[in-house]
């Protein structure tokens, strides 16, 4: 992306990048697998039992895949001219399930521990799984208009020519995209 001068959004998490932790979903689908990843995403957090949320808390090594950044590594990627830091709240819960507050929190929580370990203005938001209604709803997108956002990502496959602003759909890159994959979804793959 740097050679090419293509500019890109990364979204940490920032709890898990703050304790260096993995993912509640990453930590739970190694342990049960990804249908009780699915399972749990539908129930509010609230009301998990207590072997839930410790089924769903590991460290992460350095070396892990898996592994978040950490907040050194942010501040570093910060300074690339092409890269853009956004938010994708502090631990990454389905929103539409979410209290008012807890969203709240998570939303704009996240920001501001952004903004404090980069020393510069969090303008992009990306929306925990993404879906349109299933994931979050309006009054979620009233919140990341009211936390200060200019703008947030869904995962609805499309080029953002004239969607609202706090809903753009984006393509999703994962470490598993090799060059030539990328190459060809440019290239090919998406319509425009």
């Amino acid at each position: 992306l740097r050679h090419y001068e293509i500019p890109y959004l990364v979204f940490p998490c920032t709890e898990p990048a703050r304790q260096q932790r993995l993912l509640w979903y990453d930590a739970l689908a190694r342990r049960l697998g990804e249908a009780a990843v699915e399972e749990r995403k539908r129930v509010p957090r609230e009301d998990w039992p207590e072997s839930w949320s410790a089924t769903c808390n590991s460290s992460a090594d350095t070396d892990d895949p898996c592994a978040p950044m950490s907040c050194d590594e942010l501040r570093l990627l910060a300074r690339d001219p092409f890269a853009e830091i956004g938010s994708h709240t502090s631990d990454h819960p389905i929103l539409k399930i979410c209290s008012a507050e807890e969203q709240r929190q998570q939303i704009g929580g996240s920001r501001t521990d952004l903004e404090s370990w980069l020393g510069k203005p969090i303008r992009a938001f990306a929306y925990p799984n993404g879906r349109p209604t299933i994931d979050y709803d309006d009054s979620t997108v009233g919140f990341v208009e009211e936390a200060g956002y200019r703008c947030a990502f869904t995962t609805r496959h499309a080029f953002a020519l004239t969607a609202a602003a706090f809903e753009l759909p984006r393509f999703v890159m994962t470490s598993g995209i090799s060059r030539a994959e990328l190459a060809h979804r440019l290239a090919y793959s998406w319509p425009r």
